[in-house]
């Protein structure tokens, strides 16, 4: 038995509630020596992991790191899914969000793990997208410009190019088009549609994706023109 179990083991109910209380008001205060004092006592998933929530709304990256450091394996599912469900979280907070996923999977994972399996793909690769897709959602361009050095931004038929097309993400459509392929993304964008029921905001990001499309090929005819216009100039010297 650990230290910290051996502590757990000594506090009574009431007492229990009152530091798991006070581990959620701490982090939501931002008070990061109390979270230090308590986290080690602390029911962490007390409140569906509301401690961690806080944490990560004010994006105070010490206070969600010592929660994280003092999460054990059957923590990690529900500690990812926060992770999902917080807006514009700050590139530390996502590079500790990154590292975490990459540290506390066992090397042969149980079946308790199968919820990466379902989660947006499989293993941390999926997870990642769907952080990425959150920043997108979020008008996070710092987050994104972090999270697509950490995945394929092509995957799932350019799921991030169709989302920031979807979403009228004009910055994040510059960042993601060179990196995806276009055609393939309106591709699926098309068979969804035809797959379920005409939809107006993918329709708006098939338009917007195909405009780039062809702004893509104007700029490529007038850089032709220019090289053999160059050409041209030089032979006749």
């Amino acid at each position: 038995m650990n230290v910290t179990e051996s502590m757990k083991k000594r506090i009574n109910a009431t007492d229990q509630t009152r530091c798991n209380e006070g581990l959620i008001e701490a982090c939501m205060t931002n008070n990061t020596p109390t979270v230090h004092k308590l986290v080690g006592m602390a029911d962490l998933a007390y409140a569906d992991y509301e401690a961690l929530g806080w944490a990560l709304r004010n994006n105070n990256l010490e206070n969600v790191r010592a929660i994280v450091n003092a999460s054990g394996e059957q923590h990690r599912p529900h500690i990812i899914a926060r992770f999902q469900q917080a807006k514009k979280l700050s590139v530390d907070v996502l590079k500790l969000c990154v590292q975490y996923l990459n540290d506390s999977v066992p090397p042969h994972p149980a079946d308790g793990y199968a919820f990466e399996r379902q989660n947006a793909g499989i293993g941390n690769a999926g997870i990642v997208l769907d952080l990425a897709q959150r920043s997108i959602e979020d008008n996070n361009i710092a987050g994104l410009l972090y999270l697509i050095t950490q995945c394929d931004p092509n995957s799932h038929s350019g799921r991030l190019l169709r989302t920031a097309a979807q979403e009228g993400r004009e910055e994040m459509m510059d960042v993601l088009y060179p990196l995806s392929d276009p055609e393939k993304t309106i591709e699926a964008m098309r068979e969804y549609i035809n797959i379920t029921r005409p939809n107006t905001k993918i329709s708006l990001g098939i338009r917007r994706i195909s405009e780039r499309m062809e702004q893509e090929r104007l700029r490529g005819k007038l850089r032709d023109v220019v090289d053999n216009a160059g050409k041209s100039v030089t032979r006749k010297m």
